[in-house]
């Protein structure tokens, strides 16, 4: 995968009129696809270890999903200059670099949807997970509360205050 960083060392700026300008286009749309795809695969693997009890794996693609998304989030930074151009002006030195690019933005956009999709399935297995917990760990407390209240009627013993003696 190209490197996010090595393409910030190039100038922010480009004349919008040569191809280098849509080289450097092309370049970040295929690390986002990457970076995308890398997220893909993460999402797919955290919603099959959510039913699981290794949440150290759990936790370990969490982090590796928070890193990927710091990474988008410099690519989209880094991509910011190209929203506002109109494509058909870009130069490109083929037409088979400028239909690359786009079946890159389509692939994307796919995925997207699609990481967007696992992560909602994750999002409601989670809160159905948390719900049974709750019931369970209420069902636990009335439990614990009813057993507390029999042990000390247990514990209620004869007097032993003779009224007679006062």
């Amino acid at each position: 995968m190209n490197d996010p960083v090595t393409l910030r060392e190039h100038p922010t700026t480009f004349d919008r009129s040569t191809s280098d300008y849509t080289d450097r286009l092309l370049a970040l749309m295929t690390i986002k696809l990457e970076l995308i795809e890398s997220l893909y695969t993460l999402s797919a693997s955290q919603q099959a270890l959510l039913p699981g009890e290794d949440v150290s794996a759990l936790l370990g693609v969490i982090a590796r999903r928070e890193t990927l998304i710091d990474q988008l989030s410099q690519i989209q930074h880094e991509l910011l200059p190209y929203q506002d151009d109109n494509p058909e002006d870009r130069v490109w030195s083929s037409s088979n670099r400028r239909d690359t690019c786009r079946e890159a933005v389509g692939k994307i956009e796919k995925l997207m949807k699609e990481v967007l999709r696992l992560d909602g399935q994750t999002l409601d297995q989670m809160c159905q997970h948390r719900d049974i917990m709750a019931a369970e760990l209420r069902h636990g407390l009335e439990s614990n509360l009813a057993e507390r209240a029999y042990e000390s009627s247990d514990s209620l013993q004869p007097s032993v205050l003779d009224i007679n003696d006062l």
